[in-house]
């Protein structure tokens, strides 16, 4: 019986997949989006990086990946699989926006699996394109409480109150 089921579920797939081929590329990114909403980060993948293989402009494709894979990746770290979190982290980093396109949010989600000393060096040049941003900055005062590395505060830039 269970063999039944798994062979249907299969079939399932292959049909649900070969129609994804066949979808115009507007519908491909707006399932993309949708699929990401949804917190559907493996079909979202699937969706945008098929997007791009049918001609769609990186520029917009790569902010919508970069979130997907940021949503993977918190995804297997929820499942306590670290390794392969650690691999899609680094993927997602291939598709990280310039930093005068990277939200708040966006970056904290992308460091909070990095080192301090990597999370400052981030913020520096994100400060460098954008403006402070208050958000980011208690989560690195959080970070730099919880791990007591005060030294990491030299390598802070100048208008950075914490480093004050």
């Amino acid at each position: 019986m269970a063999s039944k089921k798994k062979k249907q579920k299969k079939a399932r797939k292959k049909k649900s997949h070969l129609n994804i081929k066949n979808v115009s590329l507007p519908q491909l990114i707006n399932h993309g989006k949708q699929f990401l909403e949804a917190g559907r980060a493996r079909d979202a993948i699937s969706s945008l990086k098929l997007a791009i293989k049918k001609g769609a402009p990186t520029d917009d494709i790569n902010p919508m990946l970069f979130r997907a894979y940021l949503l993977r990746e918190s995804q297997l770290r929820q499942k306590g699989m670290n390794v392969e979190a650690n691999s899609i982290h680094c993927q997602a980093a291939t598709f990280m926006p310039a930093y005068d396109k990277l939200s708040d949010m966006d970056l904290i989600a992308f460091m909070k699996c990095a080192s301090i000393e990597d999370f400052i060096s981030a913020y520096n040049r994100y400060i460098g394109e954008n403006s402070r941003s208050s958000a980011i900055e208690q989560y690195l005062a959080g970070q730099l409480l919880i791990y007591r590395q005060w030294d990491m505060l030299d390598n802070l830039d100048e208008r950075v109150p914490l480093k004050k």
